[in-house]
């Protein structure tokens, strides 16, 4: 035999003289089958594993110890991957890496229903473009359970290794990991009733037909399959009724497909499942069917409050709920009867409340209690709405509450006084009345505490007003007084360039009568008024400069008071203020 073997295989030529040799001692040395087929631990399953190592111990006993691999391939049964399996175990060679395989995986549904397994079919071919029979595939998901078939045998687990198929075929299903496990009746009922909806259902909306026909089916008698698949999934993953404008909850499950030798991965598939979550929307269509029910209502109109004594009433509020409780079945549907049935009730109650006695009253309450077992059968409180006594025994948050609830007490105590209410009522309305004023004193000494605490708070915040507004003053009194010398500086120096150009001037005055009065005759002194008159020029030029910069001094003098006037106000702004203001 010559070429190559694909990808994942190995010739007997491929194989090193070494461990060419490991292999055929150790198979002309095994005693045992079974062992043998234990230490190889074929892929496809133990049986298969054990039909293959009796062949070759057969083959051996008949033509003597196998002198070459060849003849182990030989063997009938023996084929490529099975020889490929043989060889890795008992030498640990390798087969070589393929260059430019490709695996696909192709889920049959890539986006299931909760509750709904998925077969998956895979491919592995080669450079070529050909199909890989017999290479060792392994398959991992990231949530649920894997399940492959391998001969006779199956495969369970988050993980898998299968078998490439005639064509390089690869097969496998996936299915949501439910604990407890569901029995093979709830697995069936359930797909059945996920196979009604419609897949393209892009909302909730959009299957609600499907899932109102889903809702009607558990609470059928004899669904009971179908309750016990939808009651495990809901206590395994919980969930609230769902607007049937919202789309599917989403799970994102990943599926790799790994092809090559345990730990030597050549080829890499990957496939995502979106599992869509229906269970909101099926409890909400469920809830609807349930509250359309208006068989308590009608029961519960049948009285006639105005004659029925309180017990009686009491007890045939209690008949009702029981009888009703007993018209839904599961785990979901007994949950959501009993919130539906609690409405029914209050309603109920509230619509009557007026007309009944109070007398009768205190007899509804008084006798809820000799019906708790009635009630506990029904798995919900029956009495929950009926709080025209019973409200004085609510824990009280202020004292505004508790005198408004105690006048409105005191008011159904006169009321029950005039109609002769029995003694037993009478004392117990007493001690609601006692612990009451318990409360009341309690409330009372906890506000005392708060008003002696109240009085050294009040003065620590005088005091800290009062340190406040004297460092305020500290502080402001010691800002005017920088900007104060700041000024008096630059005023000072005004005053002092002032008096300079003022004795400047005095000596050019001076200059100029000295010199009038030297001149001796006229022609001197009409050479000289040139002179003179250049002199008056110059001066008035400097008296010109000097009002320029007297005018700058001015404008620096009002700059700096404004910004005098500015800090100031800053000041003021940012004084710490008391709890007094």
């Amino acid at each position: 035999m010559s070429g190559s073997a694909g990808p994942g295989l190995l010739l007997p030529e491929e194989i090193g003289p070494a461990d060419a040799a490991r292999v055929l001692a150790h198979v002309n040395a095994a005693a045992d089958a079974a062992v043998l087929a234990e230490t190889v631990g074929f892929l496809e399953g133990r049986e298969t594993g054990l039909r293959i190592a009796e062949a070759i111990l057969a083959r051996r006993a008949e033509a003597g110890p196998f002198a070459s691999l060849d003849a182990l391939l030989a063997v009938t049964g023996v084929n490529l991957a099975r020889f490929t399996e043989i060889v890795t175990a008992l030498s640990g060679a390798r087969p070589g890496r393929a260059a430019g395989g490709v695996l696909r995986l192709l889920p049959a549904s890539p986006a299931p229903w909760l509750g709904q397994s998925v077969a998956v079919m895979g491919q592995l071919l080669d450079a070529a473009g050909r199909g890989v029979p017999g290479a060792p595939v392994t398959c991992v998901a990231s949530a649920g359970v894997l399940t492959a078939r391998i001969g006779t045998e199956v495969q369970r687990g988050s993980s898998v290794v299968v078998a490439t198929e005639p064509g390089g075929i690869v097969r496998f299903a996936w299915e949501p990991e439910i604990l407890p496990p569901l029995d093979p009746d709830a697995a069936a009922a359930l797909r059945a009733e996920l196979s009604q909806i419609d897949p393209s259902s892009g909302t909730i909306g959009a299957a609600g037909k499907a899932l109102a026909g889903f809702a009607a089916a558990y609470r059928s008698p004899g669904a009971v399959a179908l309750r016990s698949a939808v009651d495990t999934l809901a206590a395994a993953m919980p969930a609230e009724p769902a607007s049937p404008f919202s789309a599917w909850p989403l799970m994102p499950v990943t599926l790799i497909a790994l092809a090559g030798p345990e730990g030597h991965a050549e080829t890499v598939a990957v496939a995502v499942l979106r599992v869509r979550n229906w269970l909101g929307g099926f409890l909400a269509e469920l809830e609807a069917a349930i509250a359309g029910d208006a068989r308590m209502g009608d029961a519960l109109r049948t009285f006639d409050v105005r004659t029925e004594t309180g017990e009686t009433l009491a007890r045939g509020i209690a008949g009702v709920a029981e009888g009703y409780a007993g018209l839904e079945r599961g785990a979901i549907g007994e949950r959501i009867r009993d919130r539906v049935s609690g409405r029914s009730i209050e309603t109920y109650v509230g619509s009557v409340v007026e007309r009944v006695e109070p007398a009768v009253l205190v007899d509804v309450v008084r006798a809820s209690g000799a019906s708790s077992a009635a009630i506990a059968g029904g798995g919900f409180a029956v009495y929950e709405a009926i709080r025209t006594v019973q409200d004085v025994q609510d824990t009280i948050g202020n004292r505004g509450v508790l005198d408004g609830r105690l006048g409105r007490l005191e008011g159904r105590f006169d009321a029950l006084e005039v109609r002769a209410v029995d003694r037993t009522a009478f004392d117990s309305l007493a001690a609601e009345v006692a612990a009451t004023d318990a409360r009341s004193r309690a409330l009372d000494t906890r506000i005392g505490r708060v008003e002696a605490v109240q009085g050294p708070t009040r003065a620590d915040l005088a005091a800290l007003e009062t340190r406040l507004a004297e460092r305020f003053r500290a502080d402001l009194a010691s800002a005017v007084g920088g900007v104060r010398t700041d000024l008096g500086a630059q005023i000072g120096g005004t005053r002092t360039e002032l008096g300079a150009l003022r004795t400047e001037l005095g000596t050019v005055r001076r200059d100029l009568t000295a010199r009038i009065d030297t001149k001796a005759d006229a022609g001197t002194v009409t050479t000289d008024i040139g002179g003179l008159r250049q002199s008056v020029d110059a001066l008035r030029a400097e008296n010109r400069q000097l009002g320029t910069r007297l005018e700058g001094v001015d404008t620096r003098l009002s700059t700096r008071i404004s910004e005098v006037d500015t800090r100031v106000s800053r000041i003021g702004a940012t004084r710490p203020r008391g709890p007094g203001g």
